[in-house]
């Protein structure tokens, strides 16, 4: 694996940098007006459970799912089947 890249196997729950990235741009809320880009749903995968849910709006704003009802497994999969 080149240096950085992400993995394509459950060891990518230690890249901790996507997971900073991800909440970075969504803490920037409060601030000055965070940037608009659209991003696909991503869960984030902690102990191999899902323990975030970023996706963003029509509009390009950042929204985070992280109430256990949001990250059930059952849930996540009818989201994208």
């Amino acid at each position: 694996m080149a240096s950085g890249a992400v993995p394509k196997d459950k060891s990518v729950e230690k890249v901790i940098w996507l997971e900073d990235i991800y909440n970075y741009l969504y803490t920037q809320k409060g601030n000055e007006e965070p940037p608009r880009i659209h991003i696909p749903s991503t869960v984030m995968l902690k102990y191999q459970r899902p323990c975030a849910w970023f996706t963003s709006s029509s509009d390009g704003e950042l929204m985070k799912k992280y109430d256990t009802k949001d990250l059930d497994p059952h849930a996540i999969k009818k989201q994208f089947w």
